[in-house]
């Protein structure tokens, strides 16, 4: 090789030699041992090589292809001291952790955030969390798996089969690491779910004129409608997570084998890199195509035309489709007032919809349904399996039922359901308000508890909101003063709460505005 320049050479000699005597990475070091914080001071005498949460530390992951191993605490925390003491002093445990893994000690006190993005992973994993918080994270920045106090052996146990796991298919791994960090899915379908999810759609595509968002709750419905519903009008209770086989998601999950054999190459390419099929299949029954990538990327990345990406995706979505419809999944036929009441409000919004008369037919059945077989001698029924197979209603059955039927009124212009309505609503103050407040169920085995002033929004919305809301629109339309100031005055009741618990108690927020002032 020839130099042009002399400068040239000495540049290229002088970077040639720094390439051959220093190493790829300088080698980890405690980096706790002068720190000012008493916590993470503590460690710094530790065998561990603990470093500090920065960016850099992904990087090193990445470059070192290694997982992170995050453990969070605070100075007073009695079970952290203890599992210092007995793990992170520990030779062996300190070996481990220095070999195969990125240690990093982070003090929750000094970074809220990690701390509670961390707390929130490990609660959702193992239902519970608490301090010392041990999280595993991948070289991109996804936990994969978390707990608390370990005593040693415990430790040493989860540490060697994650070693050995994250050598052996660190794909797999950090592909379900990413799939939970987009929200693990819940593969059994839920009457409810549905319900609230495809008026929230429908309502989003009105207010900020999106049309794909109209289409999501026009597919929600389409599927409810398709799989959920009995031949009756009402519709049942969900389908299960586990197929006839007992395996966990197979009615939507896709096996290489059955991927092959459906699409062809250019539909298959188009789908999988939009879907994020590629690389391991993140569960034991395979992929679950839910969009991951832009169909614009993926243009560019196929070099196709975005139509044509659109095109392709749609095709193998049809013929996954028809595949689909051939499983069987097990379905819990019961039908519950509540929910199907929450069916009522989507499918009435949607009948308004270009096109929505299958909407309005399944609305105008359910309507009928409800009101034929789940209403007897003015009181409500939850669910109606025969004579002997009856259900008394609870609040959120009154709440929820009382709320469709006004809005299948307020569409049909018949108001018979409005009177309905109003009955149900008058029924369930006298059922289901004390003096102390709201309680659930008036047929309670158990000592009554105390009645809540307010009732929080869980899984499903706060069943004393929506009967507030609804007693105040059927005292509106009947004229009924004492029915308005019984629902002001609940209202009113549980204001105080929204100055420290707003989230907690959203459905009633809105409502706050028809307070006198």
């Amino acid at each position: 090789m020839v130099c042009m320049t002399s400068g040239y050479c000495t540049k290229l000699l002088i970077a040639l030699f720094a390439c051959l005597v220093m190493p790829a990475h300088a080698a980890l070091e405690n980096q706790l041992k002068q720190n000012s914080a008493p916590y993470l001071a503590m460690h710094g005498q530790d065998p561990v090589l603990w470093q500090q949460w920065n960016s850099q530390i992904l990087e090193r992951a990445r470059r070192e292809n290694k997982l992170i191993f995050v453990s969070v605490g605070f100075f007073s925390c009695y079970w952290c001291h203890v599992m210092q003491r007995e793990s992170f002093r520990d030779a062996e445990v300190a070996r481990v952790l220095n070999e195969s893994f990125i240690p990093v000690v982070v003090d929750r006190e000094l970074d809220p955030a990690l701390d509670a993005q961390l707390l929130q992973f490990v609660e959702r994993f193992r239902g519970a969390a608490g301090w010392p918080l041990n999280v595993f994270i991948t070289p991109q920045g996804h936990p994969i798996l978390g707990g608390v106090y370990f005593p040693r052996q415990e430790f040493l146990a989860v540490l060697a089969r994650l070693a050995e796991r994250w050598k052996s298919e660190p794909e797999k791994l950090s592909a379900l690491a990413e799939q939970a960090a987009h929200g693990t899915p819940h593969f059994e379908k839920m009457l409810y779910d549905n319900a609230l999810l495809a008026n929230v759609y429908l309502r989003a595509a009105r207010i900020f004129k999106r049309p794909e968002y109209e289409q999501v709750a026009r597919e929600t419905l389409d599927f409810m409608l398709k799989r959920m519903r009995a031949p009756q009008g009402g519709f049942y209770s969900s389908l299960s997570a586990v197929d006839e086989l007992g395996v966990e998601g197979a009615y939507y999950l896709w096996n290489e084998p059955t991927l092959q054999t459906v699409l062809d190459a250019s539909d298959s390419a188009a789908a999988r890199a939009v879907w994020g099929m590629r690389g391991a299949p993140p569960f034991e029954a395979g992929y679950l195509p839910v969009p991951e990538r832009d169909i614009e990327h993926v243009a560019t990345e196929l070099k196709l035309t975005v139509e044509q990406v659109r095109q392709r995706v749609a095709n193998a979505r049809k013929k996954l489709l028809a595949v689909r419809d051939q499983r069987q999944a097990p379905i819990d036929t019961k039908i519950i007032a509540g929910w199907n009441g929450l069916v009522l409000i989507a499918l009435t919004e949607a009948a308004a919809l270009p096109g929505g008369e299958s909407y309005a037919v399944a609305a105008h059945e359910l309507r009928d349904y409800l009101v034929k077989n789940l209403l007897r001698k003015g009181q409500l029924l939850r669910t109606n399996s025969g004579e002997e197979n009856t259900v008394a209603a609870v609040l959120e059955d009154y709440a929820y039922v009382a709320a469709g039927l006004l809005r299948y009124a307020t569409w049909s212009k018949k108001p018979v359901d409005t009177v309905t309505a109003g009955k149900l609503v008058r029924g369930a103050w006298q059922s289901f308000y004390r003096p102390s407040g709201w309680v659930l169920t008036d047929h309670s085995v158990l000592p009554d508890r105390v009645g809540e002033v307010w009732i929080e929004d869980g899984a499903l919305p706060s069943p004393s909101a929506w009967l507030i809301a609804a007693s105040l629109q059927v005292a509106k339309a009947s004229g009924d003063a004492v029915l308005q100031r019984s629902a002001l005055d609940a209202l009113a009741r549980g204001g105080y709460l929204v100055m420290t618990q707003a989230f907690n108690y959203a459905s009633h927020v809105p409502l706050l505005v028809q307070l006198p002032r």
